[in-house]
């Protein structure tokens, strides 16, 4: 059983994302943002964008609370839009990118989405045409599959169906005309900012509902733990509709007021060259990727020697990886464990040595209590692990509640609290 509780408020900066936008974006108005391809904006730019997209989204109709779904590739467009909706107090509901029309619409239908960004261009094809061809082979109209949906926006521009109406981006965040400061949404700390859908490994997916306090505490103490910096930039490649790229690197960037460099693209040559020109200087990304990074040359230097900061989201991590990517010279390797329904539940940090960044998860973030129950329910000892005839890789994490000792996956070993 794992149980979230409020962080120490005292320790967070601020109470609700809309606050966090208004001081952050603000602070470093020179300083670039978001880097997207030949795209780059300021935080400036940033802000005076989000004002054109909140304007809009209010015209549109949208108030507090109701539900805005992505369901397109990461781009500059998408950090645009999802802080507009914040701005607006807004709730955010990502569309897995490479999910099909079967995976949007139960998310759609289930959220009651009335604003949806979505594009003509993505990897696994064009989003709105998958919907135009779904209305015709089923005889129907989008106002009886999504009645809530009132409004669809091209982030490409570049698609006209007939069966419904798409808004291209360029009528949100792309008028040359600033308008005047757009006030943000008066919402609460305990207001819901996003709902996430796990994978549904376990069952059909199912929405998680976070709220302004829990999202922004948790990325913010899991950012000091795992030792990211303001100076940072950051390379944002996993999926803005998952947990960790939607909190673990675009919110995170907010939050530190560093520079996001978006790619789409996984080839490890080309994200090299992208990592030497734009400066990277930290990565928060599964093993694999790592792996492959640390093959790549340029001017027979590894890439990842410029790397300030390792930060390795798994439940396994390979030990000889963490070693190789200290002797390249990376100056920091810490390792995390999370998931959907409650992002970073553990990690480890700069001040742990690297047997125990390759070998645990680390300690339980500031907020989380774990406990761990047998077959019956009933709790079992610190450092025994529950569900007898799982197998043991696949147990999860626990500890034994505060002052407990963490024990991460199978073989891995215990780490007192």
């Amino acid at each position: 059983m794992l149980m979230e509780t409020r962080s120490d408020s005292a320790r967070i900066p601020w109470q609700t994302i809309p606050a966090m936008l208004a001081e952050n974006l603000a602070r470093h108005p020179y300083k670039t943002a978001v880097v997207d391809g030949a795209t780059r904006l300021s935080f400036a730019g940033l802000q005076q964008r989000m004002y054109l997209a909140a304007a809009e989204i209010r015209a549109q109709g949208l108030s507090p609370g109701d539900v805005v779904a992505f369901w397109a590739p990461n781009s500059w467009q998408w950090v645009v839009g999802v802080v507009a909706c914040w701005w607006c107090g807004c709730v955010v509901a990502p569309v897995p990118a490479r999910g099909r029309i079967l995976d949007a619409l139960p998310i759609l239908q289930a959220t009651r989405a009335k604003l949806l960004f979505t594009s003509s261009i993505a990897e696994h094809g064009n989003c709105p045409e998958q919907i135009t061809r779904y209305l015709s082979e089923h005889g129907s109209e989008l106002k009886h599959v999504c009645p809530d949906l009132e409004t669809i926006v091209d982030v490409s521009g570049q698609y006209r169906p007939e069966a419904f109406d798409v808004v291209a981006f360029a009528a949100f965040a792309q008028s040359i005309a600033v308008p005047d400061e757009v006030s943000p949404a008066r919402v609460s700390a305990l207001d819901v900012c996003e709902i996430l859908f796990t994978s549904g490994s376990t069952g059909a997916p199912k929405g998680v509902l976070r709220r302004h306090d829990q999202v922004l505490g948790n990325r913010w103490s899991s950012s000091i733990r795992r030792g990211f910096k303001a100076e940072d930039v950051l390379l944002a490649i996993s999926e803005f509709s998952h947990t960790l790229g939607l909190n673990g690197t675009l919110l995170r960037g907010l939050l530190l007021g560093a520079t996001l460099v978006l790619s789409r693209n996984r080839n490890p040559q080309e994200l090299a060259v992208l990592m030497h020109s734009e400066g990277v200087t930290a990565i928060s990304a599964a093993p694999s990727l790592f792996c492959s990074l640390l093959k790549q040359r340029i001017d027979s230097v590894s890439v990842c020697q410029h790397l300030r900061l390792a930060s390795i989201g798994s439940a396994r991590i390979p030990p000889e990886l963490v070693r190789e990517l200290l002797e390249v010279g990376v100056d920091s390797v810490v390792s995390g464990y999370g998931m959907t329904e409650c992002d970073s539940i553990a990690s480890a940090g700069l001040t742990e040595n690297a047997e125990v960044v390759a070998t645990t998860v680390g300690r339980l973030e500031e907020g989380f209590e774990i406990q761990i129950t047998d077959a019956e329910g009933c709790a079992v000892p610190s450092g025994l692990c529950g569900e007898p005839g799982v197998p043991e890789y696949q147990r999860p994490a626990h500890c034994g509640g505060w002052g407990g000792r963490l024990v991460s996956f199978g073989r891995y070993r215990a780490l007192d609290q």
